[in-house]
């Protein structure tokens, strides 16, 4: 049920903790960023390695026809040196060329520890009728870090003629620790071979056709060059001057501290000599006599406590006590129930009933959270009160009031 005094505090509490964590959260991202950036190597951008592109084939015309499959047309290894990075197979040098030979290629990558990782596809359709393209491919868990051996074989598999685009390794290569760096406006600039003939072959479908006249005139291998390597971008990296984030750090840190200093004192505060003491929990009230049953009452609506009374069932403010059946006041030691003289039935938590006399000649007796009493055999009261330091046990004896 509602508390609305606990529910504020609740609230202040939470707007508190959650202003305070935002701005330990924008310190702690700067000051990581100052001195992650004071204590970073100067030489570790040297590290990252540069971006390289290896011509591993040329583009290849279409042979002349002939009646049989040629088989192996080309081959070549390179052996190329591998830094931590993504490898892609394509046919131009940016890495987004699709790939496309008749018919068939395979890439065989000797590792730095020795081991041996294969790449090959078939660029025949499915129904062995033309040649599919297939997208540039990324081949990074063929390699490992360091020498790596390529060496790839274009084959055709049927007649009448065979043809293959480029094919271009694109990776990231190490920099010498010696290397002088140069700087330049482009990402990279590559030193590539020129192709074997100024005529290139589109093929988005190829049929096929079979002559038993054609002869293959092409030469089962063909060398090619190792390009050059590429050039290195230079190396700007310096000590940041890292007053200005600090200083700005601090700034944050000290326009959160001071706001939150000054809501704190001004809700930790001493209540007036003259406020009544504060009232908590809330009460549940049925006659079994009418069968009426009354909202659920917050106490915290009735600072200097309330009346109950019967035939209708009501609450009041306190007024003259002998024209109510049951009241309850706010006491330092609790909530304080006083009978008008009737007979209270122990449901949970007290030991005997309780007769009063007149409200002002009895201090009453103390309310404990979960107590359950039945009122001149009629009103039914049930109290509940989570922040009592006191509770009504299942055998309906309790402990000592609160």
């Amino acid at each position: 049920m509602p508390y609305r005094n606990l529910r504020r505090s609740c609230a202040g509490c939470f707007v508190l903790f959650l202003f305070a964590l935002i701005v330990i959260v924008i310190l702690s991202c700067l000051l990581g960023i100052t001195f992650g950036r004071w204590f970073t190597p100067a030489a570790g951008a040297a590290q990252m390695g540069e971006r390289q592109v290896v011509l591993l084939a040329p583009e290849i015309s279409a042979a002349p026809e002939r009646a049989t499959p040629f088989g192996e047309f080309f081959s070549n290894q390179v052996t190329v040196e591998i830094a931590p990075g993504i490898v892609l197979l394509s046919s131009t040098a940016d890495g987004a060329g699709a790939l496309m030979t008749d018919d068939q290629a395979t890439i065989q990558v000797t590792r730095a520890d020795g081991s041996r990782r294969e790449w090959a596809h078939d660029f025949r359709a499915n129904n062995r009728s033309g040649i599919a393209p297939l997208p540039a491919q990324n081949i990074t868990a063929l390699f490992q870090p360091g020498s790596n051996l390529v060496h790839i074989v274009l084959r055709d598999v049927m007649p009448n003629t065979y043809s293959s685009l480029p094919y271009y390794l694109i990776f990231t290569a190490p920099v010498p620790p010696t290397r002088t760096t140069l700087p330049t406006s482009s990402p990279t600039v590559l030193i590539l071979p020129p192709p074997l003939t100024p005529t290139r072959v589109s093929m988005p479908s190829v049929e096929r056709g079979v002559s038993a006249t054609s002869t293959a005139t092409a030469s089962p291998s063909i060398t090619v060059p190792t390009p050059g390597l590429a050039m290195a971008k230079p190396n700007t990296a310096s000590a940041p001057d890292i007053f200005p984030s600090v200083a700005l750090g601090g700034g944050i840190l000290l326009a959160g501290i001071i706001p939150l200093v000054l809501v704190i004192r001004q809700r930790v505060h001493t209540a007036p000599a003259n406020q009544p003491p504060a009232s908590f929990g809330w009460l549940n009230l049925y006659d079994a006599q009418t069968r009426e049953s009354y909202p659920a009452i917050d106490l915290a609506q009735y600072p200097h406590g309330l009346v109950i009374h019967l035939d209708p069932l009501r609450v009041d403010a306190p007024g003259n006590p002998a024209q109510c059946l049951v009241a309850i006041r706010p006491s330092e030691a609790g909530m304080i129930l006083l009978a008008n003289n009737v007979p209270v039935i122990n449901a949970l938590g007290w030991n005997s009933d309780l007769e009063t006399e007149m409200f002002s000649a009895t201090p009453g007796q103390v309310l404990r959270d979960g107590m359950q009493l039945v009122i001149a055999a009629r009103l039914e009261l049930e109290y509940r009160n989570p922040r009592a330091t006191d509770r009504v046990d299942s055998t309906g004896l309790g402990g000592s009031g609160v």
